[in-house]
């Protein structure tokens, strides 16, 4: 299913919401859908313009599904908010239920993107694969993993067709792009 098509059945069921006989479409009638950039957000609830947000990118990536659980979600932060919650309490989880969202604060599910870089550690001759991946160049000078001070200044970016080309034994540690 393409992104206009995922589009559609978002604003449909926002609509349907907005537009239901149930006690609460009016609270929802106050907001307004859109969708954004957003790359690590599914989605957000912005109380104060009467906005609910949905990634753009993450749905042209994922099945429909998990953006559809999102939307409920953030609908269920409007409700709660109504009533004075804020958060992932208990209102908030009451109408996270009541509308068909999972009543967690995060997905369990593994969420796909367009990433640019993977990042890499480099020792000597030797290349190890992590498993983060970037959209954009971050400075990696000066930074190490986690409880390993050893990989000091040894932590890289890779573009990620350079990393399959490497994989598949077309190009050696010497040939690689390395950002840091």
């Amino acid at each position: 299913m393409d992104l206009t098509a995922k589009k559609q059945i978002i604003l449909d069921l926002f609509t349907q919401l907005q537009r239901s006989d149930a006690p609460y479409s009016a609270i929802l009638q106050q907001y307004k859908l859109v969708f954004t950039q957003t790359k690590t957000q599914l989605g957000s609830c912005h109380y104060g313009k009467k906005q609910i947000s949905i990634s753009q990118h993450i749905l042209a990536n994922n099945d429909i599904e998990i953006q559809i659980d999102t939307l409920k979600h953030e609908c269920a932060h409007a409700l709660a908010f109504a009533q004075g919650d804020r958060g992932h309490g208990s209102v908030w989880r009451q109408w996270a239920i009541k509308l068909g969202a999972t009543p967690r604060s995060r997905t369990s599910e593994k969420i796909k993107t367009q990433a640019k870089y993977h990042l890499v550690r480099i020792q000597g001759a030797s290349l190890q694969v992590l498993q983060r991946t970037y959209h954009r160049r971050v400075s990696l000078k000066g930074k190490y993993m986690r409880h390993d001070k050893s990989s000091l200044n040894q932590l890289y970016l890779i573009p990620l067709a350079e990393l399959d080309a490497y994989k598949a034994g077309e190009l050696t540690v010497n040939q690689l792009t390395l950002l840091q």
